[in-house]
């Protein structure tokens, strides 16, 4: 039991760590919060799951909107079931409660325990095309997938 969430958190962990990298370079100082669940629901019989957060976010001048962006991943007896959403949200600094689709990539996610990863961006809005940096502003929580 020990050794599945730890393989869980070790491969949340760098999910987020490839996100970042990808994203762009470390920015500078910014304030937000960002919380997790406690639960998510099901959808379409587990192809995703709908995560709900409460995010607030201060960007830097020159950024005008925040992106969270969510990895869950789930243990199904020796194989993990993994996917990754994505919302957008204004920060000015105002506590939001945003709800991300999480679409299950090799498997449906069904009832139980799952690990949660979500990390802060901020970003600019270029009519649609966005140029992001990460934050330091990120959570690692286990919630509990319900539902159909």
């Amino acid at each position: 039991m020990y050794r599945r969430r730890w393989l869980l958190r070790v491969v949340a962990l760098l999910s987020l760590l490839a996100l970042l990298f990808i994203t762009a370079g470390p920015a500078n100082a910014q304030t937000g919060t960002i919380a997790v669940g406690p639960t998510a629901k099901r959808v379409a019989r587990g192809a995703a799951v709908d995560v709900p957060l409460t995010v607030s976010l201060t960007c830097e001048e020159g950024f005008d909107v925040g992106i969270v962006q969510v990895d869950v991943v789930q243990a199904q007896g020796q194989r993990l079931v993994r996917g990754s959403g994505q919302e957008t949200f204004t920060c000015n600094g105002t506590t939001q409660t945003v709800t991300v689709r999480v679409a299950a990539l090799n498997a449906p996610f069904h009832g139980g325990s799952a690990l949660v990863t979500a990390a802060l961006l901020q970003c600019q809005d270029f009519d649609g095309s966005f140029l992001c940096e990460p934050t330091a502003i990120d959570t690692s929580e286990e919630i509990r997938i319900s539902g159909n």
